[in-house]
């Protein structure tokens, strides 16, 4: 697949290169081979040493634990999740921490088609499963990279989305800024976020999740709404989905 848009590196300003995995099949998936090569933090470590796990097992494990700990239901989920793709202007939506894309195939397969889709997430092997997961939707994009270092210039996207994974990032309001750059001057930003849940049971194991860095961390919703306003993002619409929460800002 050729790049309509040439990327670069948000740490290092190098230009990303095509991914080819272990087996030399070629991957339209792009990453900057300098950073990968780079001695990675503690903290990148963890998240990518529990989510290579993870990624095993996520769809059904991500689905039970919404609905047992966080109450959450899947219709609702979907729904936002697919108004959010349809309403993408300018021809493309940034999708954040898109994991393996079963979610969005499954919110959006009616839609994808129609909208060039660029996913991003900082696991290999969630986005390997997502390229996979997401050839049969349309002609994508692919970036391994970091939230808090985006390969886009500043005002450049129009529509973004981020589903579960504004609670994995180790620091919030850096990465809800990071977003809030590259974002155009009335774009739209879309999502969900789990709270903290109510029940001491819930809590702890959300705590562990914490531990084992499948979780940065377990805000309450006051924490959440100043963490946008700190980035510079002004929420327009909150919809409560038991402990999700299914939110709408705009720079």
């Amino acid at each position: 697949m050729q790049k309509s848009v040439q990327y670069f590196c948000g740490q290092c300003q190098k230009p990303l290169t095509e991914f080819m995995d272990i087996q030399g099949q070629q991957l339209p998936m792009w990453h900057c081979e300098s950073c990968e090569k780079a001695p990675q933090s503690e903290q990148i470590k963890q998240y990518r040493w529990a989510y290579r796990l993870y990624s095993f097992f996520y769809g059904p494990l991500a689905v039970l634990n919404m609905y047992i700990i966080w109450h959450g239901r899947l219709r609702p989920l979907l729904k936002w999740y697919l108004d959010t793709i349809s309403m993408a202007t300018q021809g493309s939506l940034l999708d954040i921490a898109i994991g393996d894309g079963e979610l969005t195939w499954f919110a959006g397969k009616k839609v994808l088609k129609n909208h060039r889709l660029i996913a991003l997430d900082l696991s290999r092997e969630m986005l390997k499963k997502c390229v996979r997961c997401l050839k049969k939707a349309g002609s994508h994009e692919f970036i391994l990279a970091n939230v808090e270092k985006l390969p886009f210039p500043s005002n450049h996207l129009h529509s973004i989305a981020c589903f579960g994974g504004i609670h994995v990032f180790q620091n919030r309001i850096k990465s809800l800024s990071e977003i809030a750059r590259v974002l155009q001057p009335g774009g739209l930003f879309r999502g969900s976020i789990l709270t903290r849940p109510k029940s001491v049971l819930a809590q702890k194991i959300c705590n562990y999740y914490v531990h084992l860095g499948l979780l940065g961390s377990s805000p309450s919703i006051a924490e959440i709404e100043n963490d946008f306003l700190q980035a510079g993002l002004k929420i327009n619409k909150l919809q409560r989905n038991g402990f999700m929460l299914l939110f709408e800002a705009t720079k």
